[in-house]
């Protein structure tokens, strides 16, 4: 008998465990730089309501002092 080494099968399937890893790995990239934008997106509309509000406060302060 002659011995040719591991079978294609077993090397497709290891390549394909390969692929999921990877896929898996950058799924979960992609989702740590999404969720990093998102807060940078939050942070910056937190900060224009923010002054927004105290100009609408002052406002109302104005209008109660006259």
């Amino acid at each position: 008998m002659n011995y040719m080494g591991p079978s294609i099968g077993f090397g497709i399937f290891s390549f394909l465990g390969l692929m999921i890893y990877l896929g898996f790995f950058a799924i979960v990239v992609y989702l740590i730089i999404s969720t990093i934008q998102f807060f940078k997106r939050k942070i910056e509309a937190d900060r224009e309501l923010l002054v927004k509000l105290d100009t609408l406060i002052q406002l109302q302060s104005q209008k109660k002092a006259i």
